[in-house]
This record gives structure tokens, C-alpha cells and sequence, in this order.
């Protein structure tokens, strides 16, 4: 998270997913580093695995820190698209609950990777959070998922991952 302060621009958006075994830590870790916390976003999974363990509650969210790189304090001008959050959901102010499935089998065509991500919660945190133009990083680039929404919404995109296996996934699609 200190390289991504590092590299984003002053007042850029940050968005970080995580589940309950890691988000807290996460929102511990954007605190001390003196990043502004503006939303919290909870992915819904109406279709989530099942536990098979059977010891605990079934997992069907993801949750989303969204932060701006720059203190409270000084925190100002961060790209938020109200409007397009609103026409996207019906003319009404968007919540920071999205009811949105797993990833489809169609979105996995290429080759599957543990935590992908649905291209519509990508789609969402890009036309939200940033504008046409804009250059968008994610350093765990997995199988592709944000390059493919960026490249789609009229973003640039830049990325990595240390498994080649994953790049390799992620080249296929972008091709």
C-alpha cells in the first residue's frame, strides 16, 4: 500500500478488495499511512459458494476500501462520477451495496484464477472512480480483469503479477 501511495497521484483513487480474513488489517495499514478513507463498498454474491465445512456462515461478500491518496486534511478534487453512478442504477443514487454474481464461466474463458473479479464490479469502480484518458494500476493484475474493463471504458491500464501462468491468462484476453 506504500509503493501505491508512492506512484498514484495526489488526491487518486484506491480501490482495495479483501474479505473479513484481511480488510480490517488493510483499513488499519490506509489509517496509519495518512489516506483518506471516503467509502466502503460490500459486494454481494447472491450465487457464492457454499460452505462445505458446515462451521460457519457461508461467505457471500467481498468488501471495497475506496480511499484517496492524500490525508484527510488535505484530501480534495478526487474523481467521484455521481451522474453515471445514478444513470446506471435507474435514475436513483447508487448505494455502496452492489448485488452483483460471482464471476460468470463466460469471464473465465481464457483460464480461471482464484479471486477474479465480475467485469461489472470492475466496470463500476472504473466509471466511477475515474474519467476517459485516465491511467488505471493494479498491481495484482491476476487474469486481467481490470486491464479488460479499462481498455473497454476508454482507460489506459498498466499492471503486473508475480505468476506467469496469470499473465499469460491476461495477455489471451487482452489479445
Amino acid at each position: 500500500i506504500q509503493e501505491i501511495k508512492r506512484v498514484v497521484k495526489p488526491n487518486g483513487n484506491i480501490a482495495i478488495f479483501g474479505t473479513y480474513h484481511n480488510i480490517y488489517k488493510i483499513g488499519y495499514i490506509i489509517d496509519k499511512l495518512n489516506l483518506k478513507i471516503q467509502n466502503s463498498i460490500i459486494w454481494f454474491k447472491r450465487n457464492a459458494f457454499p460452505n462445505l465445512t458446515q462451521r460457519m456462515y457461508c461467505e457471500s461478500t467481498e468488501q471495497i476500501i475506496w480511499a484517496v491518496n492524500n490525508s484527510h486534511k488535505h484530501a480534495k478534487n478526487w474523481t467521484f462520477n455521481y451522474s453515471v453512478m445514478k444513470e446506471i442504477n435507474n435514475g436513483k443514487q447508487m448505494r455502496n451495496m452492489w448485488d452483483i454474481p460471482n464471476t460468470p464461466t463466460n469471464q473465465r474463458k481464457f483460464g480461471k484464477h482464484p479471486s477474479q473479479k465480475n467485469e461489472l464490479v470492475i466496470d463500476r469502480l472504473i466509471l466511477s472512480l475515474s474519467n476517459e484518458g485516465d491511467i488505471i494500476l493494479d498491481p495484482f493484475m491476476g487474469s486481467g480483469t481490470t486491464a479488460a474493463s479499462a481498455k473497454k471504458l476508454n482507460r489506459k491500464y498498466t499492471g503486473c503479477d508475480n505468476n506467469e501462468a496469470y499473465i499469460k491468462i491476461c495477455n489471451k484476453r487482452l489479445e
